[in-house]
């Protein structure tokens, strides 16, 4: 969007050089305002359609169960089953805030951290690190805090 509205400018400039010379300058920055003006409305109306399809998720206030064993990850609500195999999953990666389990373009899905106590927390690392295809590579080691900086 942001790239045809840049072309439409530059149309603009190079016609009003070209047919209205002595007011080039002010046609310019008319059309600058208003190319800034919708490029500030689609934001809006995106901005609005994406709350209008969240508010109508379904999925949105339902509580999802996720189950890690030696077959994947399972995760499911009222409305969607889903199931994840080890060999499905090219990697696991953990975040501050997240286990995010990743497939290739598929995505894949994630735990919330801070929803796992300290003795889930571990269970969870170590079934990583037996279980997934990278046997935990991408995991943060542990007792190094996620926002330290790497000496």
């Amino acid at each position: 969007m942001g790239l045809f509205m840049l072309a439409i400018l530059a149309l603009v400039c190079a016609m009003a050089f070209l047919i209205a010379r002595p007011t080039w300058l002010m046609t310019v920055c008319l059309s600058v305002v208003g190319i800034e003006a919708m490029l500030l409305l689609s934001k809006w109306e995106a901005r609005r359609q994406m709350n209008q399809a969240l508010a109508s998720n379904p999925h949105a206030d339902e509580p999802y169960e996720i189950e890690i064993g030696p077959e994947g990850v399972h995760v499911w609500c009222a409305h969607v089953d889903t199931r994840y195999k080890w060999d499905g999953i090219t990697r696991v990666v953990e975040t501050p805030e997240f286990y995010l389990f990743l497939r290739a373009a598929s995505g894949g899905t994630w735990v919330v951290k801070r929803m796992l106590d300290t003795a889930s927390n571990e269970e969870l690392r170590q079934v990583i690190s037996e279980w997934s295809p990278d046997r935990g590579a991408s995991l943060i080691a542990a007792g190094v805090h996620p926002s330290a900086p790497a000496t």
